[in-house]
């Protein structure tokens, strides 16, 4: 009965020292992170960065497609795509439009993906991509899948992002 209560008061002992030391580590841990909180309110260039920030979101949001609902901002990107890829020269090009809400964006931002197949050329794709690259709002060309056999052809997965109500969350 003694060694059973000798060993009962043993594990007790382990475990309160476990406990003590993860509070210890926790402690410390919140210690440091309060330390580098009052460091970085310390410095002196947090309204210039404040000020960076808000020039680049301003101009990465003039980047956005604008549309008045999912719809049209749907139909303006599919109308984009295949007026483009036919003056690029591609063939039988077949646009589908997927649109999705993103999490941790606003609420009136979309993510547009048009899946293009096409056949094409070397100069024609290679004028699509130029393109592409002179819109002056936000594509990405997310995947670009080409094949030379048996006919010359092309897949690829364009992604766009749309602020629906005609001016989105950069005028909020």
């Amino acid at each position: 009965m003694l060694v059973l209560g000798c060993l009962a008061a043993g594990y007790g002992l382990l475990s309160l020292d476990d406990a003590i030391g993860s509070a210890a580590a926790s402690y410390s841990d919140a210690t440091h992170r309060l330390e580098r909180v009052i460091l970085s309110g310390q410095e002196k260039d947090w309204p210039a960065r404040a000020a960076a920030s808000v020039t680049l979101r301003k101009s990465l949001e003039a980047r956005l497609w604008r549309g008045e609902s999912e719809g049209m901002a749907r139909a303006d990107l599919q109308d984009w795509v295949t007026n483009t890829a036919r003056e690029a020269g591609l063939e039988k090009a077949q646009v589908r439009i997927e649109l999705i809400k993103p999490t941790g964006m606003p609420a009136d931002f979309r993510q547009l993906t048009a899946t293009i197949t096409a056949l094409d050329t070397e100069e024609s794709l290679f004028a699509f991509l130029d393109q592409i690259k002179r819109e002056p709002r936000l594509l990405v060309v997310d995947q670009l899948l080409v094949r030379q056999r048996p006919v010359s052809s092309l897949e690829m997965k364009l992604v766009a992002y749309a602020a629906l109500g005609g001016n989105g969350s950069a005028e909020k």
